[in-house]
């Protein structure tokens, strides 16, 4: 869950960036969240070997599915989505 919902937020920023014309920099808006969040117990190592394949990943879903993530964008609003645990 956490991996996907990295993917989702990187793929609505990148569509988010297009459609303003603003490039990769717009993507990289400090008020959209797009970082992998991941629970307090999963190992440094995971995370160094899982961030380097989100952007990739958001770029394929992008493409291969611009209306869902398009879709997406408008129900998220200002918000992405965040894993949380209890």
């Amino acid at each position: 869950v956490p991996i996907w919902c990295a993917v989702f937020n990187r793929a609505v920023g990148l569509l988010r960036a297009t459609k303003s014309g603003g490039g990769v920099e717009a993507a990289d808006n400090p008020h959209w969240d797009s970082d992998l969040h991941l629970p307090a117990w999963i190992p440094e190592n995971e995370r160094v070997r899982i961030e380097p394949l989100i952007d990739n990943w958001a770029e394929k879903l992008l493409s291969a599915q611009r209306e869902l993530v398009s879709e997406l964008s408008l129900k998220l609003g200002a918000k992405p989505l965040r894993p949380l645990w209890v």
